[in-house]
C-alpha cells in the first residue's frame, strides 16, 4: 500500500514516501524509492502504475534540466545609446533556475494533456519545496497548495490527524514527529503496512536531508 504526503513547517517541507511495491496483495519490493531530488531544493514524491510513475519522474526532470541550461545559455539583448549590449557575460544562473510553483504548474499541464492522450499517466504527486511550496497534483491533473497534503488512502486516517494537530509554527523536529504518529495511525488501521519510508526535509537554509524510518521502528508503539 502507497503512502504520499507532506508536510509544511516553519522553515522547512518534509516529503513522506512508502517503501513497499505491490502489485495485487502481494508485496514485490521493500526497497521501492517512490521520490526523485528535481534539484537540492525541490523534491517530487509519485505514487501510481510502476511503468507509468517511473516514465513520467524521469520525463519531468529531464525537462526542468533542459530548460534551465538551454535559457541559461541565452544572452539578454538591449539597447543602450544607440548600441547593442549583451549580458551573456554576466548573467546570473540563479535567474533561470524554476521554483517550486514553476514545477508544479508544468506538471499540472503535461497531466491535463496526457489525460486528453490515449495513453494518459495514471499518477499523483507531492511536490515540495524549500521555499514552502507544497503541492498535490492528481492524475486528471488537480492541483492544490496546502500546508500539508496526503496521496491515496493514507488520506483517510492521516488527515484527521494533521486537521488536529498541524501548526504554522512546527519546527523540524515535532513535524517529523507528526509523520510518524501518521504513519503508526496507518499502520494500525489499514490492513496492510507501509513498511519503510523515505523522509526528505527541505530546509530554507540548509542542504536536503534524507533518511529512513524503519517499519519495526514505527511499530514500536502500536
Amino acid at each position: 500500500m502507497d503512502a504520499l504526503f507532506g508536510i509544511k513547517t516553519e522553515n522547512e517541507t518534509i516529503l513522506v514516501t512508502s517503501r513497499n511495491f505491490a502489485r495485487g496483495i502481494s508485496i514485490m519490493n521493500h526497497q521501492d524509492r517512490k521520490y526523485i531530488m528535481i534539484s537540492d531544493k525541490i523534491a517530487m514524491g509519485i505514487v501510481g502504475e510502476a511503468g507509468d510513475t517511473a516514465h513520467f519522474a524521469a520525463y519531468i526532470k529531464a525537462n526542468v534540466k533542459l530548460y534551465e541550461n538551454s535559457f541559461a545559455q541565452l544572452p539578454t539583448i538591449s539597447f543602450k545609446d544607440g548600441e547593442v549590449a549583451s549580458d551573456a557575460d554576466e548573467k546570473n544562473d540563479e535567474e533561470h533556475v524554476l521554483s517550486t510553483k514553476n514545477i508544479a504548474n508544468f506538471v499540472r499541464l503535461e497531466l491535463a494533456k496526457s489525460l486528453r492522450s490515449r495513453k494518459p499517466y495514471q499518477v499523483n504527486l507531492v511536490i515540495a519545496g524549500a521555499d514552502g511550496d507544497l503541492y498535490m497534483i492528481d492524475y486528471l491533473g488537480t492541483m492544490v497548495k496546502q500546508p500539508y497534503v496526503v496521496q491515496g488512502y493514507a488520506a483517510f486516517y492521516a488527515m484527521s490527524l494533521l486537521d488536529h494537530h498541524y501548526r504554522t509554527n512546527l519546527s523540524e523536529e515535532e513535524g517529523i514527529e507528526l509523520a510518524k504518529m501518521c504513519l503508526k495511525e496507518i499502520n494500525l488501521r489499514m490492513p496492510a503496512s507501509v513498511g519503510d519510508v523515505d523522509i526528505v526535509v527541505l530546509s530554507k537554509t540548509k542542504a536536503p536531508r534524507q533518511f529512513i524510518i524503519a517499519d519495526k521502528d514505527l511499530r514500536k508503539s502500536i
